[in-house]
């Protein structure tokens, strides 16, 4: 019996080190992100930051290192704390070096920044869409994300900060309805890019 469970524990360690197992994890994440906001008519702060924002994290982290491995970087590297770990803006810039990701994501970002934009409820009201963008980009989705749930006070320690909100911490605002589309939109080029790789 012991014997079975540890060769299946070792199947699964040796299935996440490809690519494609990689994005399906991520996928795995992203889908439970959707789902969470598609059931929450009402996103508070606490929902948003807990559960959604750390799946959303873990989704682009998982998508990206695909992506990554596909390109040759090796999962040793990966791992490394220092040169990537969990930081999603190192991540992003690994994949800039290989992906022009603001391609990628362009026409879905301008769309659901288009959309976002018209909701009355926003706070851009008086301003054009050009002068709102730049809080709506992508990159600056993911610079949100990544500064949410990371801790920069020890700069040879990254580390994620509590998954709980903290009232003493000023919580950079992610705009779902404009990161998770774009994520979408990353996992979909991911698979296209990954062959032998199936939704």
């Amino acid at each position: 019996m012991s014997e079975g469970i540890d060769t299946n524990k070792s199947q699964l360690l040796n299935l996440k080190k490809t690519p494609a197992s990689f994005l399906a994890y991520g996928d795995t994440y992203l889908s439970a992100a959707n789902i969470l906001v598609l059931k929450k008519n009402d996103l508070d702060e606490v929902f948003k930051i807990g559960p959604i924002f750390q799946l959303s994290g873990q989704a682009f982290e998982l998508i990206a290192k695909s992506l990554l491995l596909h390109k040759g970087v090796s999962e040793s590297e990966l791992r490394k704390p220092k040169k990537f770990g969990h930081d999603l803006w190192k991540l992003r810039e690994e994949l800039q070096n290989h992906y022009d990701l603001a391609s990628v994501v362009e026409s879905t970002l301008l769309r659901h920044a288009e959309t976002f934009f018209r909701d009355k409820r926003n706070e851009f009201q008086g301003l054009t869409l050009e002068q709102a963008s730049d809080s709506l980009r992508f990159d600056w989705q993911l610079l949100a994300l990544n500064e949410n749930y990371f801790s920069f006070l020890d700069e040879n320690r990254p580390t994620y900060r509590t998954r709980y909100p903290d009232v003493s911490l000023t919580y950079k605002p992610v705009r779902l309805e404009i990161l998770l589309p774009c994520l979408d939109c990353l996992r979909d080029f991911a698979y296209s890019q990954i062959s032998g790789s199936t939704k």
